[in-house]
């Protein structure tokens, strides 16, 4: 099951599974956001202060938490909602399809898959996690990649809007526009319109839109942000594959029988399913040691403990 909005999350060990990662931040404008000149001036403002404002962590040291609801259109004219809850040590995504946690603390990244009805629990190798986090930026308001041409208006009502213009779209994943249903080789310019408050710098809103060198102009996105009010609170559905009662182990081991050897485990409750999520060549899962017949999953292996191993192949 794949929607066009999401990016595969990983390889799954039992059905593959997309998640709306990527899209929600309401920008693909964070490829090469160290590159941005902080002193850029747009209208009262820098690049640099908007940046900081809508910083996660500079976010979580004045919110608990912040909220972001982002409508994505796609090429075949569906409509899809996403919701991100985002803390200090957690982002949480939730579409029609599943909700997915990343907890941070923890180094974790758990769920609840609505369609097939079953918790999921990754198991990362070593620097997988980081690779993971780095995949699926943190929920950002303003992320240019330092090729728009600005444009800023402040209004009497105490907003910015800030017009990002970008006709140069190297610094854009080909699979950001894929995700929506696009070509990226049909796209002759991206326009990004944020909403900021004028006293804080804050995002309030972000709006994606694209043109066509055939002429259309179509929307892309849209998000609004919302700092404060109540924390988000898991469902049990998505708690209780780490619950820890009447859990099940998948033990993986990488490299087996040379000196890399390493052996990672992770538990989840019985009916759930463990990912592997790939990482740096290791793809595949194999039942031998030696690599040779590739594990094939059943929805009966999420009744046991699981042993497979990976090498880079």
């Amino acid at each position: 099951m794949k929607t066009k909005q999401g990016a595969i999350m990983s390889l799954l060990l039992s059905v593959c599974l997309v998640m709306t990662a990527g899209i929600l931040f309401g920008s693909p404008l964070h490829a090469a956001a160290a590159a941005v000149d902080q002193d850029q001036e747009i209208g009262s403002v820098t690049v640099g202060e908007l940046q900081k404002a809508n910083d996660r962590n500079e976010l979580c040291q004045k919110y608990d938490h912040y909220a972001i609801h982002t409508t994505n259109w796609l090429a075949d004219e569906s409509k899809e909602e996403v919701d991100c809850f985002v803390s200090k040590d957690q982002l949480v995504q939730e579409d029609v399809n599943m909700v997915r946690v990343q907890d941070d603390k923890m180094g974790d990244v758990y769920g609840y898959d609505k369609i097939q009805k079953k918790g999921f629990r990754y198991l990362f190798m070593e620097g997988a996690y980081d690779d993971f986090v780095l995949n699926n930026p943190t929920a950002a308001g303003f992320s240019p990649t330092g090729k728009e041409a600005f444009s800023s208006d402040e209004s009497a009502d105490g907003k910015i809007t800030v017009t990002a213009v970008l006709s140069d779209l190297t610094e854009v994943d080909a699979d950001y526009f894929d995700n929506f249903g696009y070509s990226k080789n049909d796209i002759k310019t991206m326009t990004v319109n944020y909403v900021f408050d004028a006293e804080t710098n804050e995002a309030q809103s972000v709006e994606t839109l694209i043109e066509l060198k055939d002429g259309n102009k179509m929307n892309l996105s849209s998000s609004i942000f919302t700092y404060g009010g109540e924390a988000y609170v898991a469902d049990a559905s998505v708690t209780d594959v780490i619950s820890g009662k009447n859990e099940r182990s998948f033990t993986l081991t990488a490299d087996p029988g040379t000196p890399r050897e390493k052996v990672y485990t992770q538990l989840a409750e019985k009916g759930n399913m463990i990912i592997f999520y790939p990482y740096s060549g290791y793809r595949y899962l194999y039942t031998d040691a030696a690599c040779t017949n590739e594990y094939i999953s059943s929805e009966a292996d999420d009744q046991k403990n699981i042993s497979v191993y990976t090498t880079v192949k």
